[in-house]
This record gives C-alpha cells, structure tokens and sequence, in this order.
C-alpha cells in the first residue's frame, strides 16, 4: 500500500504525460476532422448533383 501512496506522489514523469495526452488529443482530433470532412464533401457532392439534375 505504501508503494501505491509513494507512485501517486511521485511527479516525475508528468510532464512527459502530459506530452502524451496531448499529442493523442491533437490525433484524435486530426482523425475525426478527416472523417467529417469526407462525409461533408459527400452530402454536399449529392446534393449539388441532385440540383444539377433539375436542370
């Protein structure tokens, strides 16, 4: 138990943690963009090609 107390004490290493959280943060963000990005090009693409065909 005292093990457990002492690790959670323990601040080094924290910063690169941090570090760590926040480049997966920015990943994840870039991965999710991406993804809407091509669902919004694809609804946008349909709907001008369903305005195209009333032509």
């Amino acid at each position: 138990m005292k093990q457990i107390v002492a690790l959670a004490r323990d601040q080094r290493g924290q910063d690169i943690l941090e570090y760590v959280i926040i480049a997966a943060f920015a990943v994840t963000a870039i991965a999710v963009l991406s993804a809407l990005y091509s669902t919004i090009r694809t609804v946008l693409t349909n709907a001008n090609q369903q305005l195209q065909a009333i032509k």
